[in-house]
């Protein structure tokens, strides 16, 4: 169930990280911002190297977000739905699953399922990110 912006948990605006190298600055991620409601189920979606974990870490906040690769997993699972771009990792979509819950797994086989699968993987295919490995349909 989606929360209000009073019912926000956690709130980050404008979140970068730079980690030092010996071949330069890598940017992690890039004006990262974000909210999740109070008892708010939230996938961070991306593909490898986009800043997923990096997120996860600066967030602390480990159990609200639920990091994975998988399309499918993170529609079944979550109340929203934040999708990030390749490295450095930016939100380049936030969407909210409206599933009824509990979810059971003939959910997968349901016309609102397969929307949510279809316009994310649009998304992705526009980044180019379907092409290898990186993300799980």
């Amino acid at each position: 169930m989606p929360a209000s912006a009073q019912d926000d948990f956690l709130s980050i605006t404008g979140l970068e990280k730079i980690y030092p190298s010996r071949a330069g600055a890598i940017l992690a991620i890039k004006d990262v911002s974000l909210c999740v409601g109070t008892a708010e189920f939230v996938s961070l979606l991306g593909p490898s190297g986009c800043g997923k974990s990096t997120l996860l870490r600066l967030a602390d906040a480990k159990t609200v977000l639920f990091v994975t690769h998988s399309i499918t997993e993170a529609v079944f699972l979550a109340d929203k739905i934040i999708i990030m771009s390749p490295s450095p990792g930016r939100v380049i979509d936030t969407m909210t699953v409206e599933l009824p819950r509990p979810r059971r797994l003939a959910v997968r086989e349901t016309q609102d399922f397969t929307r949510y699968v279809a316009r994310i993987r649009t998304i992705f295919e526009g980044f180019g990110m379907l092409r290898g490995t990186h993300v799980h349909e």
